[in-house]
């Protein structure tokens, strides 16, 4: 076993692409990444992707970080998982959120008897099908030394309550630790300079608003209140200027929204910025003067763009829902009041709705209080100097609590005192399928060790030209094309399958499973001595 501590994931925490990239769990994933190259003092960090062309994406995409820390970075295809957990001392498995290949990859450690605790974050936790992950995660191979990593004291507590569901329907909840774990961003000033922003934007003289999230009434927010609210604060003839800006991820939606400014007559008040490339959107955070997030759904965990307002020194104007209360503090932010309503009739047919539309309905009927919505940017528009200071106070509260440094160091905290812990679950998986019990019946029987081969004139031909059986695209990632000659080389007078095995000195099940597939394409035959 190696010495270092090393530090793995199932998961690529590939950079987003621009546009409609930007924004959500792909943002905060790739800020991470980041931050974890960055400030970690782990020795190795091992990634286990899905196959070669997997690999290929995520080098292209982390390229920048990769340059810099790849003594660091080692990729793996995930069928080597098993290998490696044998050969390796892992000291912790990191996910990027709950629900993807979290409770898999607990059940592969334990089947596998590695020793090492599991983890990951929450995102959007308010689909319903994430329950039957959670019941999973009750019975099968979640442990009291995994974690779960939340980014909100709201979404650790509507998790908690999704837990207690499943004990009381199932009769056990999930045994998995919920941390409290904000998500972070990098502690560097912008290095765009405010005025040349500005005056990029062509908002040199105005005082700016911006709300920057997705254009769509789908999830997130709905920005039609923030419209209505807008045409209540607007005094013509100011100098005041709300930017909306974002993913265009509804067209549709987007398209309402400017017919809407243009009915409201805020033309000359509001502009409108759909799917900004990464210049824009740091020329729009640095000319701000303060950011409003008007969120009026439960998608919303946390709030990332609220903490890059902060980290811009922005004073925020938000609704008071989920994780804003925990980002921001009372110098900082101006929280708008919310209400909503047990919609007993929606929740009953929750399981067969689709999610876009149970999250539009139910966001529907999120009310953001647009009059004091409107006082809140009346009131920010007209004074500077609370501006000023909010801004300051946005900035010193990010510094202290949200950059990536020492979050890292935390994350690294907790991964050490769970690794130390560890103790390897003690209960059967029900979920594992045992494939080949489970259908070994189907073919007409299975390779025996005692089987003798050889190779196929045809093999021989193949050799005597100097050329390769063709692999299809990925096979390389199971099957060693070097070692097809030297058992074709092995078997010219007949060998047994054990000797091969014996004789190759690999993993036996990767010997089987290489014969096999010469003996479906003819390059080996059953001896029958």
């Amino acid at each position: 076993m190696t010495t270092q501590k090393i530090w793995a994931s199932l998961d690529d925490f590939i950079l987003p692409t621009e546009g409609r990239g930007l924004v959500g769990r792909s943002m905060a994933n790739a800020f991470f990444f980041q931050a974890l190259m960055e400030h970690s003092s782990y020795d190795q960090f091992h990634f286990f992707l899905a196959n070669s062309a997997h690999q290929r994406l995520f080098v292209e995409a982390n390229s920048a970080v990769i340059d810099r820390f790849h003594r660091k970075v080692q990729l793996f295809n995930r069928v080597d998982l098993a290998e490696q957990l044998a050969g390796t001392d892992y000291h912790v498995f990191h996910q990027s959120d709950h629900v993807h290949r979290f409770n898999e990859l607990c059940r592969v450690r334990n089947r596998l008897g590695a020793k090492f605790p599991v983890t990951a974050r929450i995102h959007s936790i308010s689909y319903g099908e994430y329950m039957g992950k959670y019941l999973e995660m009750a019975h099968t191979g979640v442990t009291a030394h995994d974690a779960i990593f939340c980014s909100s004291a709201s979404g650790k507590r509507a998790l908690a309550n999704c837990f207690q569901r499943v004990k009381h329907c199932a009769g056990r909840q999930p045994p998995v630790r919920l941390i409290d774990m904000p998500l972070g961003i990098g502690a560097d000033r912008p290095a765009l300079d405010r005025q040349d922003a500005r005056a990029r934007l062509g908002i040199t003289s105005q005082v700016t608003a911006l709300a920057f999230g997705r254009f769509s009434d789908f999830d997130k927010m709905d920005l039609f209140p923030l419209l209505q609210a807008m045409r209540r604060a607007w005094e013509s003839g100011r100098p005041w200027r709300l930017i909306m800006a974002g993913a265009a991820n509804s067209p549709e939606y987007l398209r309402m929204v400017e017919l809407w400014v243009r009915a409201q007559g805020l033309e000359q008040a509001v502009t409108v910025m759909a799917d900004p490339d990464e210049a824009a959107k740091a020329a729009l955070f640095a000319g701000a003067d303060f950011f409003v997030s008007v969120a009026d759904n439960p998608q919303e965990t946390f709030g990332l763009t609220v903490l890059e307002a902060m980290a811009h020194g922005l004073p925020i104007l938000a609704s008071d829902l989920d994780g804003y209360r925990d980002t921001t503090t009372a110098d900082c932010a101006i929280l708008v009041p919310t209400s909503w309503s047990d919609f007993d009739g929606l929740a009953r047919i929750h399981p067969a709705m689709d999610e876009l539309t149970f999250h539009r309905y139910m966001a529907q009927a999120l009310e953001v209080d647009v009059a004091k919505l409107a006082a809140g940017l009346s009131l920010l528009f007209h004074d500077s100097g609370l501006r000023q200071r909010m801004g300051q106070a946005a900035r010193q509260r990010f510094e202290e609590e949200f950059s990536h440094g020492p979050l890292i160091r935390r994350m690294e905290t907790t991964w050490r005192d769970l690794a130390a812990s560890f103790t390897p679950a003690d209960r059967e998986d029900p979920l594992n399928m045992e494939i080949f019990s489970s259908f070994g019946h189907y073919v007409t029987g299975f390779l025996a060790e005692d089987t003798f081969l050889r190779a196929t004139s045809f093999a021989g031909e193949i050799t005597a030209l100097g050329s390769s059986y063709p692999l299809f695209s990925g096979m390389n990632e199971i099957i060693d094309a070097s070692l097809v000659p030297a058992i074709i080389n092995a078997c010219g007078d007949g060998m047994q399958v054990k000797q091969l095995e014996h004789a190759l000195g690999i993993a036996s099940w990767r010997v089987r499973y290489t014969l096999l597939w010469m003996l479906k394409h003819e390059l080996l035959e059953r001896d029958d001595r």
